[in-house]
């Protein structure tokens, strides 16, 4: 049980990777665009689209919600944490998605192409890159430093219970350490979430009276948490007044369409 196996999709600080070459594969790497140019034009060129992901990753999940909400067709297959998704890929992390004969890492790399395509609607940098690297892993950081919300997520992670309670309060206490050594001034999910009811005003939603794509991955990306009914996604969503957003949010896109039914 580490930050590793819990975490295969781990986003980096937006300052990095500026300027990097193509992974070894020619696939991209972090906060890289695809080369060549990807040949979007339409949701007619969304076909054969695969999401390799982990079930409940949080950037898995907001690609989810993107391409369902907007009706894209795709097949999804598992990953694993520090495995490629075919012999001879560079990549190791999730989610990767496959359109045809074209490959995209990462998920803002991922969200930045997809959304103006799949939606209609321009990306808004700014706040998409305040979901990528502030939201998320603040928000992973306050979930995996409650022993409580920790076991939870590991269980339904597939790790074995009498294991994890053994190690849960020590990790509890490991983990959030690394998080801070990435992310030394990561502020607090619910004043990202303050913010972010603040930029909507008196609307329903950030896109005004249906959602737009902020919307969609700011739920994607604390859809895991509420779905696992973790202390960490209640605090955030009544901390920040976001429950009837977030009900609203239900409505367009329930949680049976983004998981599997629960056994």
């Amino acid at each position: 049980l580490s930050q590793g196996t819990l975490l295969q999709h781990r986003v980096v600080p937006s300052s990095s990777f500026v300027g990097a070459m193509p992974l070894p594969d020619g696939t991209n790497g972090e906060k890289e665009d695809p080369q060549p140019s990807l040949e979007w034009k339409s949701k007619d060129d969304l076909k054969d689209v695969v999401l390799y992901q982990g079930l409940l990753s949080p950037p898995c999940v907001k690609i989810r919600c993107h391409l369902i909400h907007n009706g894209v067709a795709l097949t999804t297959k598992p990953a694993s944490a520090g495995k490629p998704i075919k012999p001879g890929a560079s990549y190791k992390k999730v989610p990767v998605l496959t359109v045809g004969n074209r490959t995209v890492n990462d998920s803002y790399v991922i969200v930045k192409h997809l959304v103006p395509i799949a939606s209609g609607q321009p990306l808004n940098e700014e706040w998409e890159q305040k979901i990528t690297y502030k939201l998320q892993p603040s928000i992973e950081l306050e979930c995996f430093g409650n022993v409580r919300d920790l076991s939870k997520f590991a269980c339904a992670m597939g790790f074995p219970k009498c294991i994890v309670c053994c190690i849960a309060p020590t990790m509890s206490k490991k983990l959030p350490v690394n998080f801070r050594k990435t992310y030394p001034d990561l502020p607090a999910s619910v004043d990202i979430g303050k913010e972010f009811h603040t930029a909507m005003g008196s609307s329903k939603f950030f896109g005004g009276e249906q959602p737009g794509p902020v919307d969609i991955s700011y739920y994607g990306t604390c859809l895991t948490f509420m779905y696992l009914k973790l202390e960490c996604g209640h605090n955030h969503i009544e901390g920040a007044g976001l429950k009837d957003w977030w009900q609203r949010m239900e409505a367009v896109i329930p949680t049976d369409k983004i998981f599997p039914p629960k056994k």
